[in-house]
């Protein structure tokens, strides 16, 4: 652990200041709170007869790992001077874009949300050139195929229509 020292007897040294110090620990502790409460509320869902594991299996599961990985970065953290991680501007990208898909699914549906951010995050993600628009149309639009027919048609999941769409195609209809 590195010692503070006053600005004038740290000229040309690397430390590090409190607030960076605990800034892993405190986003661990916040995390695995707020996995922790979801953690608790998977309890309150409800029973089924169609599922042997129940609807609270998987979150349960993801829960659990989001747990995991907060208390390993605490751990992390409190073994050594730097951080752990940094927020960097590519990453926060994709974590804003996987929010909107989440909150944009039951609106937009799967196929027109899983393209748009398959789009999306590919694009972000490209190598520069010219055509990486295009090179990333062609890979959300084949993705979003690829999943839709392998969970839709080949295992019999519903993926959500959306609401926007349902709405959209009934007022044809009319």
């Amino acid at each position: 652990m590195s010692k503070l020292l006053p600005p004038e007897e740290n000229a040309g040294r690397d430390h590090v200041s409190r607030p960076a110090r605990y800034q892993d620990l405190i986003v661990g502790v916040v995390i695995l709170v707020v996995a922790g409460l979801l953690y608790r509320e998977t309890y309150s869902f409800p029973s089924v007869n169609w599922t042997p594991l129940g609807l609270a299996f998987w979150p349960r599961i993801v829960l659990g790992g989001i747990a995991a990985a907060c208390l390993l970065l605490i751990v992390l953290r409190q073994l050594g001077d730097q951080p752990v991680f940094e927020i960097r501007l590519r990453e926060s990208f994709l974590f804003v874009a996987l929010a909107g898909f989440i909150i944009a699914l039951p609106l937009a549906g799967f196929f027109l949300t899983c393209t748009a951010y398959v789009f999306a995050t590919a694009v972000w993600l490209g190598d520069g050139t010219q055509n990486r628009v295009t090179r990333a149309a062609l890979i959300s639009i084949a993705t979003s195929v690829v999943v839709y027919v392998a969970f839709s048609l080949g295992l019999g999941v519903r993926l959500p229509q959306g609401s926007l769409i349902g709405w959209a195609l009934g007022a044809l209809a009319q």
